[in-house]
């Protein structure tokens, strides 16, 4: 799952890294930490409303003395805090770091919790206060902002004025730093989540008027640029989008609390964003996974559009994300008629192009193995790659490749050096049912083909049909490999389910826990029933099984040829 990258892309990582260098070492030094002195508050103007919700069980475990984060935990003496420890890895640092953990305290609501609250709060600003360049980056300063203000009555309403007072001097240090540093962070989700910090702080710390609306245009414009014309993030995540919700969300909630609206742009981007969360729902309230976006909290989902009270048409197409949908009785089907997004956003994302997942009301059948920012760190390649989602691969390599190299790989992080394009993507209704059309050419620079895909889902939901077609483009100068090309065409499972697989490798019949089963049947083979993992709903990884179509395709097969064309269907059975 490697490729060469341009030469541009290793020459723009390049100066992007000494860029960032010389800004961290300018964060580092005295004359900058001297720039952020700045007037303490006496108290704050506005409490923001978390929309993130805490884990109770979470919390008491870290009164027990277990942190758990990025899968991996630290455990803790009574009354020690972990600043002094070496963390078990640089994720597990980052989100210890950003204070994730801090609503998990706000869950258990109890004295013990305030207190080992404020006392983790306080080991953090006597050992990094003064400044860190790792825990000062604006990627992790912007989201430990938010938590703080997220939970202001845990931290800063202590009963001593002293106590609070040099509390509330340093939370307008930190914001003074975000509010200058916002800009320098990573682009995509990062910059907007500073960004979203730095208005946020200047809402509740009560900001001259002036500055607070240069800190929200500035927030309107990052988000502006990342949220597309259908809602959908730039990334093509749902997880991403819904970040992107929350963050935005509790900006407008503290503007509401002083009696003030968002600036128009920002106002119109919360507007796109709540029908495309809608859009991606799964009939049990979480998200369909694509693109490095897992399922999300119902409940935290649930809160982000408690403010749709006019509850928003669903749509069937989000042609700027480039995704289809389609909803019959109680079946619903969301497919990925698009490739990679833009360079800078693909650090998360995945090669799932034309990939799909259905569910019958609550219960999800077909879906891509996804991911959590809770899973181990050693499943992020795996689950990046096709192969962990309900789509076609070809020679098991993946539609979108990482860097080749070291070098590459270190500049340029997880970004995609080459990915599939989206050549069409199209939605038919008719009175029988809904038809989807999509095709990438992920394929082209290695095969010479293109992957195209159609999907029938009937009017009563009952009976959804699929055709994959690899083909030649007519004219095409690209490499022919000799011969035929193997492929595999998967189809995950979700946790749960009871597999059979015909003795002809035929079809396969799958039954849920609850409700009717389903049978897969296709015109090629052999069908066969395998392992996968499920990580789109939190850590740990959950065992779960895969159909997968195994056959061979010609090389120089043309858009007609019946023999790279694999059909198969998924019915309720009798």
């Amino acid at each position: 799952m490697s490729a060469a990258p341009a030469p541009f892309q290793l020459v723009g990582a390049a100066v992007e890294r000494v860029g960032r260098t010389a800004l961290e070492e300018w964060r580092a030094s005295a004359l900058y930490r001297k720039m952020l002195r700045t007037q303490t508050p006496a108290t704050l103007a506005v409490q923001p409303r978390a929309l993130r919700q805490g884990d109770a069980a979470r919390g008491q475990e870290i009164l027990d003395g277990t942190i758990r984060l990025a899968a991996q935990t630290l455990e803790l003496e009574p009354d020690e805090t972990p600043w002094g420890r070496p963390s078990p890895s640089r994720r597990f640092a980052r989100r210890l770091h950003q204070f994730v953990w801090l609503r998990h305290l706000a869950a258990v609501g109890t004295p013990e919790a305030a207190y080992t609250a404020r006392l983790l709060w306080d080991g953090w600003v006597e050992t990094f206060g003064d400044g860190n360049i790792f825990s000062w980056a604006p990627e992790t300063a912007g989201p430990r902002l938010i938590n703080w203000l997220a939970a202001a009555p845990l931290i800063f309403e202590d009963s001593d004025p002293v106590v609070r007072s040099a509390r509330l001097a340093v939370l307008a240090g930190q914001a003074e730093h975000v509010a200058r540093s916002a800009g320098e962070a990573d682009s995509g989700r990062p910059r907007l989540r500073a960004r979203a910090a730095a208005a946020l702080a200047a809402v509740c710390l009560d900001w001259p008027a002036a500055r607070t609306q240069r800190l929200l245009a500035a927030l309107g414009r990052e988000a502006d640029q990342q949220i597309l014309s259908d809602g959908g993030h730039v990334s093509r995540s749902p997880e991403a989008a819904l970040d992107t919700l929350l963050d935005l969300s509790i900006v407008e909630d503290a503007l509401a609390q002083r009696g003030e609206e968002p600036p128009q742009q920002l106002a119109k981007v919360i507007a796109r964003l709540v029908p495309a969360i809608r859009f991606f729902q799964h009939g049990d309230g979480g998200l369909a996974a694509f693109n490095g976006g897992g399922e999300g909290d119902p409940a935290t989902i649930e809160a982000a559009l408690a403010r749709d009270e006019a509850q928003s048409r669903v749509f069937s197409a989000a042609p700027a994300s480039v995704f289809l949908r389609a909803e019959a009785g109680q079946s619903l089907l969301i497919f990925d008629g698009g490739g990679c997004p833009p360079g800078e956003h693909t650090p998360e994302a995945h090669a799932g192009a034309l990939s799909f997942e259905f569910s019958v009301g609550p219960q999800r059948l077909i879906v891509n193995c996804g991911w959590s920012a809770n899973q181990p760190a050693g499943w992020r390649a795996p689950v990046r790659a096709t192969a962990a989602h309900s789509t076609l691969i070809v020679e098991e390599t993946s539609s979108a490749r990482l860097p080749r190299g070291r070098l590459a790989r270190r500049l340029l992080g997880g970004r995609f050096a080459s990915g599939a394009q989206s050549l069409e993507s199209r939605l038919r209704a008719e009175d029988q049912g809904r038809w989807m059309e999509a095709a990438h050419d992920g394929y082209r620079r290695a095969f010479g083909l293109v992957h195209r895909r159609r999907l029938y889902l009937a009017s009563d939901g009952q009976d959804l049909r699929g055709e994959d077609l690899l083909f030649r483009p007519s004219g095409s100068k690209d490499p022919q490999p000799e011969g035929g090309v193997s492929f595999a065409l998967r189809f995950h499972l979700y946790p749960g389910l009871r597999v059979s697989v015909s003795r002809d490798e035929t079809s396969a019949l799958i039954a849920p826990p609850h409700g009717p089963g389903w049978r897969l049947r296709t015109d090629r083979g052999p069908l066969r029933l395998e392992r996968s993992a499920y990580l789109a709903a939190g850590a740990p990884p959950r065992r779960s099984e895969q159909l997968v179509i195994y056959g061979a395709a010609k090389a120089g097969a043309g858009p007609d040829d019946e023999a790279n064309r694999i059909r198969w269907a998924l019915q309720r059975a009798e």
